[in-house]
């Protein structure tokens, strides 16, 4: 019973403090929802504050870009209207003008007598003309400047690759000298009846001269090889003393033998200088002949190394094969030393020579077209020529005729002596240079410059020379009076 009423007891509390807890939960419940209340009543206030104030904001801007732009209507209906007003001022003066062309135009054909097709012809004319002359003078002005430019840019090459060539002056003679002991030595060289003379003659292909020269022998030969071996028996048997036909004949078998070992020792010294390979040795033998070859007192193998370092030269500026073009230049006057075709000349047997041992087409070619006797295929046969000029023509290296330099100048000015106003022409500076003396009123200095070129063309079509030679047309006019 006690269990009982405690328990009623205790639920009966736990019931009141149910009730309690309820009653304190729903008194903070709606502590917390008035509060929320309040603070979504406070925050709609303040959006709808801001939403005002930034609807006020863009009112406001909008009446000042409408204000602005009701302005700038304003300033383009004045600036339409001055517009208007200067196209109609505009338009009166136009009208105006054209009364006062029509009105000249008229007076003009009245006075002049010609109608206005006739009028337009002339005019036509006369602009045709001015434009003419203006035309050629700035024609002569742009090839003036363009042969300059390319002139210097050639002249910078040349002188690059000369100034790293450097070789020297021959002095070698055209004929083979043998000095002798004693006058004693002429009778034993002709020996008996001529018989030692002839022995020797026969055997190396050249002639003894024997003449009142003191003790001296001249040898004689077209071939050069021949008489270098002719000189190199002679000397031996002089050295020797016994001159017989049997001693004649070996001392020349030995000198041949001799001169054979020194042509392609000559041969392979002139390649191996230029750093070629892979040549083939019947090429370099020819190549070392060369050495006892003069042309003009210059010797032409030590030309056709020179040719060769300058090809090679001009070559490495244009950026072009160096090796085909030291090959072009070495065996350009291979030629010379053929002996077996006669009926070529040595462009063609030098051409052909190299042909028939493989050489490279663009050697073959550049050799061949060396003289100009056949078409350069590439820019070797040219290269080859330039640099054959050049150690031709620089100075020492070779002896030049006095004839054939006064030929030279007087057809120089022969030619400038053809065209119409020219009054003189002189040759000055060897030949390089010629200056010519124009009548000033039958020659205007336009017809002048295109004279200056025409003379160009006509000399080098029609001459040959060396290096370049230098056009100077002189048109003066001088006006003299005496003072008393």
């Amino acid at each position: 019973m006690f269990v009982w009423i405690m328990a009623r007891l205790w639920l009966r509390l736990m019931k009141n403090k149910a009730r309690h807890s309820m009653a304190m939960a729903r008194q903070q419940a709606q502590a917390e929802t008035a509060q929320m209340h309040a603070t979504a009543e406070r925050q709609v206030a303040e959006m709808r504050e801001a939403f005002d104030f930034a609807t006020r904001e863009k009112e406001r801007r909008l009446d000042a870009r409408t204000a602005e732009i009701a302005v700038r209507q304003n300033d383009l209906d004045r600036r339409e209207q001055r517009v208007d007003k200067h196209a109609g001022e505009l338009e009166k003066r136009l009208r105006t003008l054209e009364t006062d062309a029509a009105h000249y135009r008229d007076r003009l054909r009245e006075l002049s007598g010609l109608d206005e097709k006739e009028v337009r012809a002339r005019l036509r004319e006369d602009v045709a003309l001015q434009c003419q002359r203006e035309l050629a003078q700035l024609r002569n002005e742009l090839l003036s400047k363009s042969e300059t430019q390319l002139h210097e840019e050639a002249k910078r090459v040349l002188v690059a690759c000369m100034q790293r060539v450097s070789m020297t002056v021959p002095q070698e003679l055209g004929a083979s000298i043998v000095r002798l002991p004693s006058e004693d030595f002429k009778g034993r060289i002709i020996g008996k009846e001529g018989r030692n003379i002839r022995c020797f003659e026969s055997a190396t292909g050249t002639t003894l001269m024997i003449d009142e020269s003191p003790e001296t022998v001249l040898v004689s030969s077209f071939d050069p090889v021949r008489r270098e071996v002719a000189r190199i028996a002679l000397e031996n048997l002089i050295a020797d003393g016994r001159i017989h036909p049997a001693t004649i004949e070996a001392a020349v078998q030995q000198a041949d033998e001799l001169v054979k070992g020194d042509v392609y020792s000559f041969g392979e010294k002139a390649v191996e200088r230029l750093g070629l390979s892979g040549v083939p040795r019947d090429i370099v033998a020819h190549l070392g002949r060369l050495h006892y070859h003069l042309s003009n007192n210059q010797n032409t193998l030590e030309h056709a190394i020179e040719v060769a370092s300058i090809c090679g030269l001009l070559a490495a500026e244009l950026g072009l094969d160096v090796d085909i073009a030291k090959r072009a230049g070495l065996f350009h006057d291979i030629g010379k030393a053929v002996t077996e075709d006669l009926d070529q000349n040595h462009a063609e047997a030098g051409a052909a020579l190299l042909k028939r041992h493989g050489m490279d087409e663009r050697v073959v070619n550049a050799v061949a077209a060396h003289h100009e006797e056949t078409v350069a295929d590439s820019i070797y046969g040219p290269l080859v020529m330039i640099a054959d000029r050049l150690s031709a023509t620089r100075p020492g290296a070779r002896a030049s005729a006095i004839d054939g330099y006064i030929a030279r100048v007087q057809a120089l000015e022969a030619i400038a002596k053809t065209f119409e106003g020219v009054s003189d022409a002189y040759a000055l500076q060897a030949g390089r240079e010629i200056r010519v003396m124009v009548e000033p009123e039958q020659m205007s200095d336009i017809e002048a410059g295109e004279m200056a070129r025409q003379l160009r063309e006509h000399i080098e079509r029609d001459l040959t020379y060396p290096g370049s030679i230098k056009i100077t047309v002189i048109r003066e006019r001088r006006y003299t009076e005496l003072a008393k």
